[in-house]
């Protein structure tokens, strides 16, 4: 007994100095939070550590099993090469054969297994050792290694020692994968044996969740002060409360009171505290008068200066630790139109706002759409009819963009003086019948494209201007492409995640020498976006319509008739042949048979006719 103690210190001391000498970093080497019970032994493979228990008395493997799993454990699964190798260092000379988790099932063939606590799994049989793989069992067989450290297999029921491992234990106040989890309770720290770990009493300062390992941070705020041509100015404000339920955010108006939001303003719900909370404020031009009077929340500072205070509370009617109040302004001034030269710009950086004033920096965040040559890739701005071509839409061009996708629709093909209109993508972002284009879909670089379609011009036009509006997503995994089977109108409730309205071009310039001379009168300006020599086939050989797989089962169906043809002919001949030679056998017979010989009736009906 006091051999084996002095036995067990050895291996914890080299344990630990494997354990000390790993990459884990200096904080966890200085707390360990987890140990093995008395007379269970800490093993480090270098990635992971469990606790082994060796035992002193020999069983046959199934037993030896049922007495692991009654430990909360199951005999040691020795199924990485770290593992082997550290296992092989640490207890290279055994007092005794034991088994490992390690069996090869009924059969020649039949794959070895590795028996855990938590079921069967296939073992890697690229790594155990040769005199274990290339063994030769066909009944239910088990692994164990001998007193020299090396692998053999026997029958299941020959009974030997056998060492069972389990995880670690956490100390109090830890749980989890290697105890690297801390509950910061109130009051006495949590008990990391327990099904569902939860604070008595709750959490200490700064801390959440039922576990309180979640530490509660400030709620992040950034906004966007947009002006477009379509939708106006507005300012869109996002709240991002890092799994904390805020459940009273309102403003303040001029005169620093509580105020509901200005006429026109959105407000989305914060239901699960994973999503951000989005609040959009039009600025219209009666909004001046409306914050002057403190009706509602906001300020008018000068000309097209105009400020926002957002109070973000937790509960409602008092104060925590994490409430916040931030202040936003907004210059329109500064506001380019949301539409230049083919882009829309977007003004005032996403900042983040921690309890105090800031103003944002004037960006441009291009959207811009492009005419793509489908087999170079390169952007084109003139081609000829009826070269292929795709259209591409990228976005988030600048640094530190906030956007994650954009949801094109209502897609127009146009002369530059709209004198001819063709709509090619609905309001659901779907190909209109008779359209040459597709949907758009998704890429990785920060765009988006339709497949290549043939260029198409209109009647006595040069130019033709694509033209789609698309909506702003902030979040990942934006719907991109037909969405009619979703919604039958688009509207702000149904896309909370977006900013609306906005809308990017593109024009390019058709060769003359290319554009057909003149169209039917009898279309219309909707159906003037091919050729018609472009809507005929320029050949009529019919030979390429010919599948190659019809035409070889064509020909081998041909060479088959043809085979069959022959033989049946031969066979034909044959025995016409045969018929022939038999009737001339038979004449030939008769004639020497009756030959020279006379009818004793005059009247005969004489067998032999030659003599008759």
């Amino acid at each position: 007994m006091l051999f084996l103690k002095l036995v067990t210190l050895v291996l914890l001391y080299k344990c630990n100095k494997v354990l000390a000498d790993d990459d884990t970093p200096a904080e966890t080497q200085s707390t360990v939070n987890w140990y093995c019970p008395e007379g269970w032994t800490a093993f480090n493979d270098g990635h992971n550590i469990t606790c082994l228990w060796f035992s002193n008395t020999s069983l046959y493997q199934v037993k030896a099993q049922t007495i692991c799993k009654n430990f909360g454990s199951s005999l040691v699964k020795l199924h990485t090469e770290d593992k082997i190798k550290a296992f092989k260092e640490n207890f290279s000379k055994l007092e005794n054969d034991i088994y490992i988790g390690l069996r090869k099932e009924r059969g020649y063939d039949a794959s070895y297994m590795w028996d855990g606590i938590n079921g069967l799994e296939i073992a890697n049989i690229s790594i155990l050792p040769t005199s274990v793989k290339d063994s030769i069992h066909y009944k239910l067989s088990c692994v164990y290694i001998n007193t020299q450290g090396e692998w053999d297999i026997d029958d299941c029921e020959t009974e030997y020692n056998f060492v069972c491992e389990k995880s670690v234990e956490c100390k109090p106040g830890s749980f989890g994968d290697k105890c690297f989890n801390q509950c910061h309770c109130l009051g006495e720290p949590c008990n990391p044996k327990s099904s569902e770990i939860r604070c008595k009493y709750g959490c200490q300062t700064g801390w959440m969740g039922n576990a309180c390992d979640l530490e509660k941070q400030d709620p992040d705020v950034k906004y966007y002060c947009v002006n477009s041509q379509e939708k106006g100015k507005y300012v869109n404000i996002r709240i991002y409360t890092k799994g904390v339920h805020y459940r009273s955010i309102y403003g303040l108006n001029v005169n620093k009171t509580r105020s509901p939001w200005c006429y026109g303003s959105s407000i989305s719900e914060d239901i699960d505290s994973s999503l951000p909370v989005t609040i959009t404020i039009p600025v219209k031009e009666e909004l001046q008068e409306v914050l002057e009077s403190g009706s509602c929340a906001g300020e008018h500072l000068s000309n097209d200066t105009y400020l926002w205070t957002v109070v973000i509370k937790e509960n409602e009617g008092i104060l925590l630790e994490h409430d916040l109040q931030v202040t936003i302004k907004c210059d329109f001034s500064k506001s380019e139109s949301l539409i230049r030269n083919s882009a829309y710009s977007v003004i005032g950086q996403p900042t983040e706002l921690h309890k105090q004033f800031l103003e944002p920096q004037s960006t441009e965040d291009d959207v811009s759409m492009q005419v793509v040559d489908s087999y170079s890739g390169q952007v084109i701005s003139e081609a000829a009819v009826g070269s292929s071509v795709t259209l591409t839409i990228k976005f988030g061009l600048k640094e530190g963009s906030l956007i994650k996708g954009i949801t094109p629709y209502d897609c127009y093909a146009t002369s530059p003086d709209n004198k001819f209109k063709k709509q090619l993508i609905d309001s659901q972002g779907c190909p209109m019948s008779g359209s040459p284009i597709s949907a758009f879909s998704e890429r990785d670089d920060n765009s988006i494209q339709t497949q290549w379609f043939p260029l198409f011009a209109f009647e006595g036009e040069q130019n033709v201007v694509f033209q789609c509006s698309f909506d702003l997503c902030f979040l990942k995994g934006c719907q991109v492409g037909c969405r009619a089977f979703r919604f039958h109108k688009r509207s702000a409730e149904d896309y909370p995640e977006t900013l609306h309205e906005h809308f990017t071009k593109s024009t390019i310039a058709v060769l003359a020498n290319k554009i057909p001379i003149s169209m039917p009168e009898s279309e219309s300006a909707d159906n003037n976006s091919l050729s018609k020599s472009s809507q005929t086939p320029k050949s009529s050989n019919i030979l390429a319509y010919f599948n190659p797989v019809t035409c070889s089962i064509f020909l081998v169906l041909l060479v088959l008739i043809i085979v069959t043809y022959m033989s049946f002919m031969y066979a034909l001949r044959k025995s016409v042949g045969n018929i022939r030679r038999e009737i001339d056998y038979v004449i030939s017979r008769d004639k020497l048979l009756c030959y020279g010989k006379i009818p004793k009736d005059k009247n005969c009906d004489c067998n032999c006719p030659y003599n008759c």
